[in-house]
């Protein structure tokens, strides 16, 4: 009997973690993947360069004053422990000078549906981030991140689809400069490498 063979036949066919071990992945959409529908793009820009004319480096700018958006979708992996919620959140930086008290309103317009599932109506979260004392990265081209929906993973199992549209409001928040988004993620919850089953878990 081979290692693996003997190994399968003590624990099973299931591919866990340790007992009952959780442990926390991203789920990543960067925004070079996701689209826009021509109506309220953000720009793609030059983000940083070698301080001295270089090509640089560039990323999706979401100006101030305006909204702007993105689409894309994202299937929950299998190993993400089935029933557990995803936690939007955008990664991101600005060019600009900030002040305490200045926000930046984020948004995600959503919907999701486990296999064989319909789609239901969209639900649309909103959330400021807000530079304050007690955040330290008031300098510009500092790596930000903030949280914007908790999405219900109750009935979402594995290859689960979820559409989003993304972006900031720059019409609704305060600070007067552009902003990078260089990636959504969803913070998610694992207990395994994967399923037992191509389209089930936990058989």
């Amino acid at each position: 009997m081979s290692i693996y063979s003997a190994i399968k036949a003590l624990l099973g066919t299931r591919i866990r973690l340790f007992g009952a071990g959780i442990a926390w992945d991203d789920l990543r959409v960067p925004t070079t993947s996701a689209r826009d529908a021509g109506v309220r793009p953000p720009n793609f820009a030059q983000f940083r360069d070698d301080g001295s004319g270089s090509n640089g480096v560039y990323g999706s700018e979401f100006i101030d004053g305006a909204e702007r958006e993105l689409f894309f979708e994202a299937q929950t992996p299998h190993a993400r422990k089935t029933g557990t919620d995803l936690d939007l959140h955008a990664h991101f930086s600005t060019k600009d000078t900030v002040v305490d008290g200045q926000t930046v309103q984020f948004f995600a317009e959503y919907t999701a549906a486990a296999l064989f599932d319909v789609f239901p109506t969209t639900t649309i979260a909103t959330s400021d981030f807000t530079w304050d004392t007690a955040n330290p990265a008031h300098v510009p081209y500092a790596h930000l991140l903030h949280d914007i929906a908790d999405i219900d993973g109750s009935g979402l199992g594995i290859s689960s689809m979820i559409l989003v549209r993304a972006g900031r409001d720059g019409s609704s928040d305060t600070f007067g400069g552009h902003v990078f988004i260089f990636e959504w993620d969803f913070h998610i919850q694992i207990d395994s490498f994967g399923s037992e089953a191509e389209y089930a878990k936990n058989v």
